[in-house]
């Protein structure tokens, strides 16, 4: 079965490590706002909200700097914030 050139596209390759992302970051911090009286649920929901925007802003600033976001920086730019979220993941243990 051929696959259609949308689903391969790397905008939506893009899109779907995105999501994977903010899946994960969802994941990793379920219980941060626990000790300010908010569900494990709507923390990891606020958690991930506001980690996909950090990396959202970094690569709009970059598309506001250079006109584009070439492969290169989308990659350093994802990686980067699965590094800080990691980071930050073993100081919460």
């Amino acid at each position: 079965m051929a696959k259609h050139k949308f689903i391969e596209s790397k905008y939506v390759r893009r899109a779907k490590r995105v999501l994977a992302f903010g899946i994960a970051s969802g994941i990793v911090s379920p219980g941060a706002g626990s000790w300010i009286g908010i569900d494990a649920v709507t923390s990891a929901i606020f958690g991930a909200m506001v980690v996909l925007l950090s990396l959202v802003a970094a690569m709009l600033l970059t598309y506001a700097g250079k006109g584009e976001v070439s492969d290169t920086d989308f990659n350093n730019h994802i990686n980067e914030s699965i590094e800080t979220l990691k980071s930050s993941a073993k100081k919460d243990k």
